[in-house]
Parts: structure tokens; sequence; C-alpha cells
């Protein structure tokens, strides 16, 4: 079967302190994950920032996607320094159909898409918006699994594997030497 490529599309962003037409084809080459949230405030805003810093620091792009309507009408957007993180704005949905990812999400999880350097999506990740969760994504990327890790082959799995990461069974997500492990009944298609 054939993955779902990063789309080829631009869409309204604010990256690195300018409201711009971000082009989601300066993604390709760098492992990328794009973080689906319903809405971007200050604090997500000023997390996820930080977040993108220490990704960076394993040469992965964070970019984050929201679905609210109109993202930048606040006051904070006109007060906030420049950030190392696309916040994209995706209210029609766009982003959301090409990727293949419905609009309606959980307020308390996010959707992460992991893809590959060629674009290639990954891993698609439903987990919370904290520490421990993007902790997880970083642990996720950096073990390197293939869908053979996870007791498929390539052939016979779906575009991507779907896990599903909360604090409350996070700490049973890592084996006794510290790598990451993904309970079956945890993993889906999506």
């Amino acid at each position: 079967m054939i993955r779902p490529k990063l789309p080829r599309i631009r869409r309204p962003a604010l990256y690195r302190g300018r409201l711009m037409y971000f082009d989601f084809a300066r993604l390709l080459g760098h492992r990328t994950v794009l973080c689906l949230l319903r809405r971007i405030r200050l604090h997500e805003a000023i997390f996820l920032h930080r977040q993108a810093l220490w990704f960076a620091e394993h040469h992965i792009t964070l970019a984050a996607i929201t679905s609210d309507e109109n993202p930048f009408r606040d006051s904070w957007v006109s007060t906030l320094p420049a950030l190392d993180i696309p916040l994209i704005a995706d209210p029609l949905g766009l982003a959301h159909r090409r990727l293949g990812i419905p609009l309606s999400m959980p307020h308390d999880k996010v959707q992460s898409i992991l893809f590959d350097h060629h674009g290639t999506l990954q891993r698609y990740v439903i987990h919370e918006l904290n520490g421990r969760g993007m902790r997880f994504l970083l642990d996720l990327i950096m073990d390197g699994r293939r869908d053979t890790d996870l007791g498929t082959s390539p052939a016979s799995s779906s575009f991507a594997q779907q896990i599903v990461c909360s604090s409350s069974h996070y700490p049973s997500a890592r084996t006794q030497d510290g790598h990451c492990h993904v309970d079956p009944c945890r993993v889906s298609e999506p």
C-alpha cells in the first residue's frame, strides 16, 4: 500500500514573528511532526515553541496546525516574540482533509502526525499536550521503530499505526531498559 505524503499546500501561519503563507514543502528533507490542535492560545504557543527547540536538537521539525476559525485574532499574537514553530491556520480543513484527519478532535488531546524526511506519513499519534506526551513522541521517533517493530509488516499494514498515549498509560509504554514499547491493545489502524 502506498503511504500518504505531506500535502503540497500553502496555509496562513504565524512563523518567526510574521504572518505569512507557510508552504508545507518547507518541511521536506526533515523528519517532521505536525501537531493538530483544536485551538492555539498563548500558553500552547509558548509550550510548542519550547518543544520545537527541543525537537530541533534531535534534527526534527515541529509544526502546529489549528482548525480554529480565526486563530490570530487575539491580542497575544501581536505581542508574541518570534517563535521557532510555524503555527498554521486551517479553519476550512484543507490540510486536515489532505492528511485524512477529521476536524473533530478531543479538547484535551493532540493529534500528531510523524513524517519521514521524504514527507511520507509514518505514524499517527493521539496524546496530551504536555511534556510527557511530547517525550513519548520524541522517544517514538528516536527509537526508529518501523511497522515490523509493532508486529505488522509494511505490506500488510495500513498507511500508519495509530497510537494512543496519555499520562494514564504512558508509564506502561516504557520497558525496563527505557525503550519505547507500544501495547498492541492501544495500537490500531486509522
